[in-house]
């Protein structure tokens, strides 16, 4: 979705990172190949795919234990899509689209 959001943004005329941040999320391949190099958040894929299939092999054995929430591990990868973001407390505004 980031990238259609880039070459949107770009057919539109607004200027990526001047204008607006872009951050993607999952860091495929294709980050790196659109100008311009989409900011994403990494995770950690292997990891993902071993606890989700050891949460489903608990459940199946015992479908009456309780569901577990977990907070995995990610990486920001810092691109071109994004310029130096200052924290102003208080200030967030929430975007309607």
């Amino acid at each position: 979705m980031a990238i259609g959001a880039i070459k949107y943004l770009k057919y539109a005329g607004i200027s990526i990172p001047e204008d607006v941040n872009v951050i993607g999320f999952d860091n495929i391949s294709l980050c790196t190949l659109i100008e311009p190099n989409l900011t994403t958040i990494a995770q950690l894929i292997k990891d993902l795919g071993r606890i989700a299939t050891n949460i489903l092999i608990e459940k199946i054995n015992n479908p009456e234990e309780e569901y577990k929430k977990l907070i995995l591990k990610s990486k920001l990868i810092i691109r071109r899509s994004t310029n130096e973001i200052q924290h102003q407390p208080n200030t967030h505004k929430e975007m309607k689209l």
